[in-house]
């Protein structure tokens, strides 16, 4: 063989075996990108020495490696992954999935709630007010109920013995403008539970749901049931779930004073007749409200006034709100002028100030009539 030759192919074999391992190809053997391992191992060869931290995006997160790179003829490198993240992504779904139970179970029970109310016997109550209130004062207002027909049945009573369909317990009292408002609430409260007892096809049964709507002195006579009666009302299975009262003396009325009788001195505040304002506007003012937080969460309150032409009951007297109150005796000793009343108001829609509108007026305004309404439909969940 030729010398040059063999020489030739001696010198190839010399160079193969020296550039070939350099030009070696980077192979990975690590999870691809996909896998979500975090561990994995390559074999590179390399003449260099290097050192470099990089970040790697696998599966939408963010994890982040440390990679050494040290270089002779041929090295391994290991890099291990941490899930940094992971423990918060994690929690952060499980608080979103938990926070979404909330708000299904919470509209489901609002849902329940709603469709509860729906399906229930609901009464309208009406209660007139002191000395020539009747029945009668509520006809505009419940011709308006009955032919809206959400409510099962509306009832206007009378509780002075003189008025023609006088209720048994109110006519057998004897129930008179002297007559402690004390008094009318107990046989209104005895009125209620003994109409509950009655067979649903009565006309005048009244459901388990409890709508009251009162005028005037009415309002009173219904807080004072609903403050120490509503216990016995709840254990018959009644709820009220509404407490309307139109332009009543909340906090007193001083015209009253000349009525001279024992209902008028009341709501005047007389001294001597001046314990049931001050017992109801002492402390809760609007006893097992929604917002209460009491066993019973059951009544919203709304108050409804004219302006300055209803000259019978102040219309700054008949919001339920948070007033510090401070009621003047002119009959008392020098010694008991005055009395100041705290107390709070935890629920109630106060809207006072109807412009033109007198005492009587109140129960026939179209506007306050659809306002009265609107709080009881809207406000009891009914749409």
């Amino acid at each position: 063989m030729n010398k040059n030759i063999i020489l030739s192919f001696v010198l190839t074999l010399f160079i193969i075996g020296i550039i070939a391992p350099i030009g070696l190809a980077y192979i990975d053997i690590g999870d691809g990108g996909g896998g979500g391992s975090t561990t994995y191992t390559s074999t590179r060869t390399s003449t260099k020495y290097a050192t470099k931290t990089g970040s790697y995006l696998f599966n939408r997160h963010t994890y982040y490696a440390q990679e050494t790179r040290s270089g002779t003829a041929t090295a391994t490198r290991t890099s291990t992954i941490s899930q940094v993240d992971a423990d918060n992504l994690a929690k952060a779904a499980a608080d979103a999935a938990a926070q979404a139970l909330a708000d299904t179970n919470a509209q489901n029970a609002a849902n329940t709630a709603a469709y509860q109310l729906a399906i229930s016997y609901k009464t309208a109550l009406f209660v007139h007010g002191w000395g020539f209130g009747t029945s009668s004062d509520f006809a505009s207002l419940k011709t308006l109920f009955d032919a809206i027909g959400w409510f099962t049945n509306t009832i206007s009573i009378d509780f002075y013995a003189g008025n023609s369909g006088c209720e048994t317990e109110f006519y057998e009292y004897g129930v008179s403008v002297l007559t402690p408002i004390e008094i009318v609430a107990c046989l209104l409260k005895n009125y209620i539970l003994r109409m509950h007892a009655t067979p649903t096809t009565d006309p005048e049964h009244i459901g388990d749901s409890l709508f009251l709507i009162a005028h005037s002195m009415g309002g009173l006579v219904c807080r004072q049931m609903v403050k120490y009666y509503y216990d016995e009302l709840k254990t018959a299975g009644i709820t009220v779930r509404h407490l309307a009262t139109l332009a009543t003396p909340n906090f007193g009325a001083p015209i009253g004073g000349f009525s001279f009788t024992t209902q008028g001195f009341q709501m005047a505040s007389y001294w001597g007749f001046h314990d049931l304002l001050n017992n109801l506007n002492t402390g809760d003012r609007t006893p097992y409200s929604v917002s209460d937080s009491s066993s019973y969460a059951d009544i919203r309150y709304s108050t409804y006034s004219g302006d300055l032409l209803d000259i019978i009951v102040p219309c700054w007297n008949v919001a339920l709100d948070n007033r510090v109150w401070v009621i003047f005796h002119p009959l008392a000793p020098i010694t008991h002028l005055f009395s100041i009343i705290t107390g709070t108001s935890n629920d109630a829609r106060n809207h006072n100030g109807y412009v033109g509108i007198d005492h009587a007026e109140v129960l026939t305004d179209i506007t306050i009539q659809n306002q009265l309404f609107y709080n009881i439909y809207r406000l009891n969940g009914a749409v």
